[in-house]
C-alpha cells in the first residue's frame, strides 16, 4: 500500500509547510494522492477520516476557518520504516477572539508515487512511532 519515504524528505516537508503558511490550500492538497486518507488526532473535534483529496481539502478549510493568522513550524522529523514522522507546531490567532494558540502535533505520513497516501495526527511521538511500527524511543 505504501512506497518509501521521498528521497528528499526535507524538501517535500518544506513544500508543504511553505504552501500551508502561504494559505495556499490548492498547493497543500496537491501533495496528496487522489485516493489519500487523513485522520485527526484522538479527541480532536474534527477527527473524522477524510477519504480523498477533496475531503482533505474540506478538512483543511474547516481547520483554518476560525483563525485570522496561522502558520506551522517544523520542530523534528524522523523516518520509521516506510513512514515519515514530522513534529509540527501550528501557531494561530483567532479571528474573533484574537487569542493566540499553539498546537503541537506529530504527523505520520505514508507515501505512494511521491505523494501522501495516508496522513495521521498524534499528540505524542511515542504514539506516532507505535503507529509507524516502531517501539518507543
Amino acid at each position: 500500500m505504501s512506497d518509501a519515504v521521498p528521497e528528499d524528505l526535507d524538501a517535500f516537508v518544506r513544500r508543504g509547510v511553505d504552501a500551508f503558511n502561504a494559505h495556499d490550500l490548492d498547493a497543500v492538497v496537491e501533495l496528496y494522492d487522489p485516493e489519500a486518507t487523513a485522520e485527526g488526532p484522538e479527541g480532536w473535534p474534527e477527527a473524522d477520516v477524510s477519504s480523498d483529496r477533496q475531503a482533505i481539502r474540506r478538512q483543511y478549510e474547516v481547520l483554518t476557518e476560525p483563525w485570522d493568522e496561522y502558520r506551522v513550524e517544523v520542530l523534528e522529523r524522523e523516518v520509521v520504516g516506510d513512514a515519515a514522522l514530522v513534529r509540527l507546531v501550528w501557531h494561530t490567532r483567532g479571528r474573533a477572539s484574537e487569542l493566540e494558540t499553539d498546537f503541537d502535533l506529530w504527523h505520520l505520513y505514508r507515501f505512494r508515487g511521491g505523494r501522501i497516501i495516508r496522513h495521521e495526527f498524534y499528540w505524542s511521538r511515542e504514539d506516532a512511532r507505535q503507529a509507524a511500527g516502531a517501539g518507543a524511543g
